[in-house]
């Protein structure tokens, strides 16, 4: 063997290549010829490109499920919640669902490079109400595109479920009625009875400024305060009006709304303080809470009366400010692996945005010329 071979299968390769180029010399393509080599190239080039897109949406969600094993064992940190929603006595954060978990680590990146953004733009002045308003919004549009792209590579989103047949319904509300019993709705929500101990809720972001990932939040923090009627996202998906839902389980609490006197109690109890309507903690604040709200219960395991808060509305204090750039850009990462289909103008928005964004240039006359 030559020295100018490292092994017998690199010197068959070099020497096969050798070959074919002589024969291109000899025998030049027709322009069809190459126009044909072109589109098996691209074919090929596409396989490729959308086996590289699976297995990187698969690296992906690996990635994301080690990080919520890694944050629950203290391991690593998630800024935008304290350790004692993170791995307090309720482990609020874990007991909000491993979609939750995802959903909202896959946001954190995404908000930290929105506030960063509009901090810059806003250096001068501060922001009004209004702005914020628009721009939490704007954030909101975003954050939908792309939890919904990761919530179909997740089988998380509940418009794509299909029955044994293979059918799947006409819209979210007509594949809810058809599995589950409805109950009531509300501003926020639609009640549905999931089985004898469980209601189903398929809840709007009309409350969050429409900004998913404040709406996010309010599971954690719901999970704070009521750890005995828990909230546990389990999906996501869209109703017949293009609005995004999460799905979420809770406890089906069968008890008696709380007279004022319990009320007063209950919220003294949690060591809140009123402030415009609405009831401070020490990190978050909480609206929407009267006595219709709280459902008092007997529980057969203690045999105590304890509460139950059905419903209500979160914030953190400082929700805006209060990101994580500490964690793993898996927003870009999750990206990379989408088809322009799955996030339609939320891709168009990348380039545009992305400096170093590069785009494989893979038209014919282009590959003509390289070819020629």
């Amino acid at each position: 063997m030559e020295d100018r071979y490292l092994n017998e299968y690199h010197r068959k390769n070099s020497e096969a290549i050798m070959r074919q180029i002589e024969e291109d010399r000899l025998h030049p393509l027709s322009r069809q010829e190459l126009i044909n080599q072109i589109q098996r190239l691209k074919q090929e080039t596409a396989s490729k490109e959308k086996q590289n897109k699976e297995r990187s949406k698969k690296e992906t969600i690996d990635e994301l499920n080690n990080l919520i094993k890694d944050i629950e064992n203290g391991r690593k940190e998630f800024r935008r919640y304290n350790k004692e929603l993170l791995r307090g006595k309720y482990n609020a954060f874990s007991r909000s669902g491993e979609a939750n978990e995802g959903a909202s680590l896959l946001l954190a990146r995404d908000a930290g490079r929105n506030q960063a953004e509009y901090a810059n733009q806003g250096a001068k002045r501060e922001e009004s109400a209004k702005e914020r308003f628009e721009r939490r919004q704007k954030e909101g549009r975003r954050q939908e595109k792309i939890i919904e792209a990761w919530a179909k590579a997740n089988d998380l989103w509940l418009n794509d479920y299909e029955d044994p047949d293979g059918n799947t319904a006409n819209s979210l509300e007509d594949l809810l009625n058809s599995q589950w019993s409805f109950m009531i709705n509300g501003s926020e929500a639609d009640v549905y009875r999931y089985d004898e101990n469980t209601v189903l809720k398929s809840i709007n972001l009309s409350h969050y400024d429409d900004n998913l990932q404040m709406a996010l939040d309010k599971f954690v923090l719901h999970n704070a305060i009521s750890p005995n009627a828990p909230l546990e996202v389990v999906g996501f998906g869209r109703d017949s009006l293009g609005h995004f839902r999460i799905i979420a389980l809770q406890p089906y609490i069968k008890g008696t709304e709380l007279t004022d006197k319990e009320f007063n109690a209950f919220l003294k109890e949690l060591g809140t303080t009123e402030d415009n309507g609405w009831h401070n903690l020490s990190y978050f604040k909480v609206t929407d809470i009267a006595p219709y709200n709280i459902k008092k219960y007997h529980n057969t395991t203690t045999g105590k009366y304890e509460y139950g808060i059905i419903d209500a509305d979160f914030r953190l204090l400082e929700e805006d400010a209060n990101v994580d750039n500490s964690i793993v850009d898996n927003t870009k990462t999750f990206m990379d692996s989408i088809s322009d289909e799955e996030l339609e103008d939320e891709v168009r928005l990348i380039q545009q945005e992305s400096a170093d964004y590069e785009l494989l240039d893979t038209s014919e006359e282009k590959l003509l010329h390289i070819l020629q």
